[in-house]
């Protein structure tokens, strides 16, 4: 038995194969990406902080600054434009994936 999929904007998850689509379409994500929309797909409507998507997006590599997050959901944001999907910051709580309005 399947997982439900998660639909935000025009983006949903299918937990089941773990990719992502833009409407019928493919989202082209590179693992880091795909592991932090995972995350925020998984919680729809709230914030996922930067410690957590850190851990999430670079398990167990320690050689990586910290602020490798932020190059992850820049390069994020481009890739959603048009999907319906933004991206926000939540200043000192972390990120949130919500439809756009």
């Amino acid at each position: 038995m399947g997982l439900n999929p998660q639909e935000i904007g025009g983006l949903r998850f299918e937990p089941d194969n773990g990719a992502i689509y833009n409407r019928a379409d493919l989202l082209e994500l590179t693992p880091r990406e795909l592991a932090l929309m995972k995350a925020l797909m998984m919680k729809p409507g709230h914030a996922v902080t930067k410690e957590r998507l850190f851990e999430l997006v670079f398990p167990g590599e320690t050689e990586v600054q910290y602020e490798a997050i932020e190059v992850v959901v820049y390069r994020l944001r481009k890739k959603l434009a048009g999907t319906g999907a933004v991206l926000m910051t939540m200043r000192g709580l972390g990120y949130l994936l919500r439809p756009e309005t």
